[in-house]
């Protein structure tokens, strides 16, 4: 079978497109761990990246801070301010320099489905995603080249 009709075909069968924000669209652990160490300073707790790699990489936002209450427990802000606090921190760096940041080929991949009308969604357990702070938002924080378009 000729490999190009084989791909051309495959393509055709594609609805829609979901990526995992974490390591798929952008690079960021970096990123989280930047604000971690802010927002635990802010609480009293000095916090090192190999601290953060080696104990509570990839776990969720809420997790993060429990983990580190457990450990080392504070009076005040509460865990909410806490874990506001980092997301606040996420958003503002993505912000600053989520372009960057974004993994090699992402504009190709995300430009190639927008040719071809494909929807695109994102699956991520980054909790901040909202009308002020959606997907189509963060794509022009990390994309050079992306339109971003409602489905």
């Amino acid at each position: 079978m000729n490999k190009r009709i084989f791909t051309l075909n495959f393509i055709e069968m594609i609805e829609c497109v979901i990526f995992d924000m974490d390591g798929t669209l952008i690079d960021s652990e970096p990123i989280w761990r930047i604000a971690e160490i802010n927002a635990f300073k802010k609480v009293g707790i000095t916090l090192t990246k190999e601290m953060l790699e080696d104990n509570t990489a990839g776990m969720r936002n809420d997790e993060v801070v429990q983990f580190w209450f457990n450990k080392f427990p504070w009076e005040k802000p509460d865990f909410k301010a806490v874990e506001k606090d980092i997301i606040d921190k996420v958003k503002e760096l993505i912000q600053q320099d989520g372009k960057n940041r974004a993994i090699a080929g992402l504009d190709y991949i995300l430009e190639f489905f927008e040719k071809r009308n494909i929807p695109i969604a994102l699956a991520s357990s980054f909790t901040c995603f909202s009308s002020s702070f959606n997907f189509f938002i963060l794509l022009s924080f990390i994309s050079t080249t992306l339109t971003p378009f409602l489905l």
